[in-house]
């Protein structure tokens, strides 16, 4: 896989390092941590909505109104993009 050099020197001015590869781990790891921030303001939403977890609603979703079930998905899909953004900033993390 090759980078153009236009694309090397911008991520050097962004975050410089010693390295590419250091400058280009931190920049996603500065990613995936705004990404968790957005999915935790999501998922507090609802927590706060709904005055439970998300586990605990789950489990007592009712059904037949669009609303809830649009929420459901909607805050499904925050808590299993929390999950696989942890486990990438742990990944990112493990070679600092």
């Amino acid at each position: 896989m090759s980078v153009s050099k236009e694309l090397l020197e911008t991520l050097i001015r962004l975050e410089p390092a010693q390295e590419p590869n250091e400058s280009l781990r931190k920049l996603l790891r500065q990613k995936v941590l705004s990404d968790i921030r957005k999915y935790e303001v999501i998922s507090t939403t609802f927590q706060k909505k709904y005055g439970t977890d998300f586990k605990t609603f789950r489990q007592s979703l009712p059904q037949g109104d669009w609303e809830v079930e649009q929420d459901y998905f909607d805050w499904e899909l925050a808590e299993t993009r929390l999950g696989e953004l942890r486990s990438e900033l742990a990944r990112l993390s493990k070679h600092e």
